[in-house]
């Protein structure tokens, strides 16, 4: 038995002996190899004209040095995907202890499927080509499209004196939000635009919803009246989309066309002139004006003077939109749609600041104060005891502060404080309800500005003599810090020069 065993073991033993001696060999060699980490890549779905980026990682599971000799998306034809740094890795050697990461991005530039292969080149010997698949969707931009219920509003028969309110159905079968920017009415001046609210300064209507329009036609004769609303939109199809607005069967008059030379800002605290000069009449004869506000902001007590004549004025006391609307009326009383102008004063110094309030018998004051003094302190304290204070470099005004508006107990505001260009420092936002005439409790509101920009609006019952720690400003980082404290009683009411 032990003779036949050894006989078998034998020619297993001595082959393996044989190869272990000789220099010709394979077994044991040590090679490179390559791996990398994720097997695949998948962009998923990705919109036209957007980037989406994965990285991949290279390695080295070898035992020598693995050389890269190339990287490459195999049948990007349309250049959709992009390999970097590809510079750095191409001859790169990579020994066993290091790895590669490189980053691949995709942007789609057709709507389609796409299915590709990155293919990294080295020297492994069992691998010298690895494989990678990539799989992405390309998918185009979503956008709105608007869509009309009616291309027409009939109002029907209307006697003169009377209203009454027509629908129009606007809804957006688009897939992105749809955005009416603006609009604009020609023809006859007896159709109002009652809802959405502030229609002329646009509003937006979500994906697969609607936004009915309210108007309403008050005639003034007994003769017909035909307006054209054009909506100008962000739908890429369309535009400009027209609406014909028709009472009492229509007409085909040639009604006189109202313009506004409307401005593009308007700094708060300027009177400002607008212009309905351009104005005409197709028939030749003269014109006469109305002007009107139709929006201001909260803040704003700002009225039109001049409304009868061709060139009217308006009080820009506070930052925000207004509206204004004229209307012309020609010799043989056919009066026109409104030419709409709106614009937005935006403040031009880097700190500005306003207050006001909800009841008319009450009198609130705005403060604002210097760090490193108190309330109702001159000359760091810039209100009514100091309309404008020396701050900063001494004789400077660039750096001083300016009450600009100090209302008393007859209004709502506003007022205004505000510094062209701060000096370095802190500098304490206050409200004091100064004087009670029987408004009781009132609401005040603060709103700050930094740099054109609204940065903070905040609101706060107050009682009688109660001092508003709203904030402090900090410059020259350009922050609003809101303040913690609750509202208490001012401890003194008059001007001092002492803490």
């Amino acid at each position: 038995m032990r003779a036949r065993l050894t006989a078998v073991l034998l020619p297993l033993v001595l082959p393996l002996a044989a190869c272990s001696g000789g220099p010709e060999t394979n077994v044991n060699k040590i090679e490179p190899q390559m791996a990398v980490a994720p097997a695949a890549l998948d962009f998923g779905v990705v919109v036209q004209g957007e980037t989406v980026e994965q990285t991949l990682q290279i390695v080295n599971a070898g035992r020598v040095e693995l050389n890269i000799s190339e990287i490459v998306v195999v049948d990007d034809d349309d250049g959709s995907f992009v390999v970097t740094p590809t510079t750095a890795v191409v001859g790169s050697e990579l020994d066993e202890s290091n790895n590669l990461t490189i980053g691949v991005a995709f942007t789609p530039t057709n709507i389609a499927d796409y299915a590709r292969t990155l293919v990294i080149r080295s020297d492994d010997a069992e691998g010298p080509e690895l494989e990678v698949p990539i799989s992405a969707a390309g998918r185009a931009v979503p956008v709105p499209d608007i869509e009309l219920g009616s291309s027409s509003v009939d109002f029907g028969s209307v006697l003169p004196g009377d209203t009454t309110q027509g629908f129009l159905d606007l809804r957006n079968v688009g897939e992105a939000t749809l955005r009416v920017e603006s609009l604009a009415l020609s023809g006859s001046g007896a159709f109002t635009i009652v809802s959405p609210p502030s229609a002329a300064g646009g509003f937006d209507t979500s994906a697969g919803g609607s936004n009915p329009m309210v108007f309403e036609y008050a005639p003034t004769g007994i003769d017909g009246d035909t307006t054209t609303l054009t909506l100008f939109t962000n739908d890429p199809d369309e535009p400009e989309v027209t609406v014909e607005l028709i009472g009492n069967g229509g007409a085909d008059f040639e009604y006189p066309i109202a313009e506004i030379d409307c401005p593009t800002g308007v700094e708060p605290l300027t009177v400002h002139e607008i212009s309905g000069e351009a104005s005409s009449d197709p028939m030749g004869g003269s014109l006469s004006y109305a002007w009107s506000l139709s929006e201001r902001p909260d803040a704003s007590a700002a009225t039109l003077l001049r409304t009868a004549e061709p060139i009217s004025s308006l009080t820009v006391d506070v930052a925000g939109d207004y509206e204004v609307q004229l209307r012309v009326t020609n010799d043989v009383g056919l009066t026109s749609a409104p030419a709409i102008c709106r614009f937005e004063s935006i403040p031009a110094n880097q700190v500005h600041i306003e207050l006001y309030w909800d009841e008319a018998d009450a009198d609130l004051d705005l403060h604002l104060v210097q760090r490193g003094y108190t309330f109702l302190q001159t000359p760091g304290d810039c209100s009514f005891c100091n309309e404008q204070p020396d701050w900063g470099e001494s004789g400077e005004t660039a750096d001083d502060p300016l009450l600009a508006l100090d209302v008393g107990a007859e209004g709502f505001g506003p007022e205004n404080i505000y510094i062209p260009s701060p000096a370095n420092g802190d500098y304490d936002v206050m409200v004091h309800y100064y004087t009670d005439a029987g408004a009781g409790e009132v609401t005040a509101t603060a709103v700050i500005w930094l740099e054109g920009r609204k940065v903070k609006e905040l609101d706060i019952r107050l009682a009688h003599n109660q001092v508003w720690n709203v904030g402090y400003v900090r410059w020259p980082e350009k922050v609003f810090v809101e303040g913690s404290e609750a509202p208490a009683a001012a401890a003194r009411r008059t001007c001092s020069t002492s803490p």
